[in-house]
């Protein structure tokens, strides 16, 4: 009996250090390959954990509208709330959209056109996005347009704004017809959304990548890829 358990014991310990070897080296590559995007990723997730807001709903927090930006926490002068609102998701389950999209496309494109220039379009975006959502609203209000009137009582949190820009203005650097294709999606995404759903986090998407794409080339800098195809030499 006690000759099949040690064996059965070292076999777990060997298991659990071979998963620990294997996610600490996946951490070190993402670190090396996207230090911003994987140190944003990780303040997410610390700040659910330790605030709770990744089992309970951010919107149910007495603290809420000191961190959710929108036309109400411009109106107040809660201008932190642009800055701070971005690491929390509205509810539990959007943290996995939300931090795997950033991800996803914060990631790819630090990976695409480096980390100085991934982190001004993203924090840039994010923060001339979700400002200019609220101008826009703030200047809608009053013709009457209920939509406008609606989403003007409305805040938001979330960092994906910033992701959508990220990702528009990387598929300057994909090659043809992947540039084209990606910029479609793009674009029906934030189309259907607004017209469909019509969220506070819809008009910010659309703003995000109708402002992202027409600038994506001059963005993307040196990495763009040409009009055949081949990506220029990187910096």
């Amino acid at each position: 009996m006690t000759d099949t358990v040690a064996p059965v014991r070292r076999s777990s310990a060997e298991t659990l250090k071979s998963v620990a070897a294997g996610t600490g080296s996946v951490a070190v590559l993402a670190w090396r390959r996207a230090p911003f995007t994987t140190a944003v990723v990780a303040a997410m997730l610390a700040l659910a954990f330790a605030t709770g807001t990744l089992w309970s709903t951010v919107e149910a927090r007495d603290w809420y509208p000191q961190v959710s930006y929108g036309v109400p926490a411009l109106e107040s002068g809660k201008w932190w709330t642009f800055l701070i609102g971005p690491f929390f998701a509205l509810t539990p389950i959007f943290y996995l959209p939300m931090a795997g999209t950033f991800a996803l496309f914060a990631g790819y494109t630090e990976a695409r056109i480096g980390t100085r220039r991934t982190v001004a379009i993203t924090v840039a975006a994010q923060l001339v996005t979700t400002l200019g959502a609220a101008l826009l609203l703030l200047a809608l209000r009053g013709t009457g347009w209920g939509w406008a009137e609606q989403l003007s009582l409305r805040t938001d949190v979330g960092f994906s704004a910033g992701a959508l820009a990220a990702a528009a203005v990387v598929s300057a650097t994909v090659r043809s017809p992947w540039r084209l294709r990606l910029r479609a999606v793009l674009c029906v995404y934030v189309g259907i959304s607004i017209l469909y759903v019509g969220t506070l986090a819809d008009l910010e998407h659309l703003v995000a990548v109708s402002m992202a794409l027409p600038l994506s080339r001059r963005l993307a800098g040196p990495h763009r890829s040409r009009a055949a195809g081949h990506p220029t030499p990187r910096e």
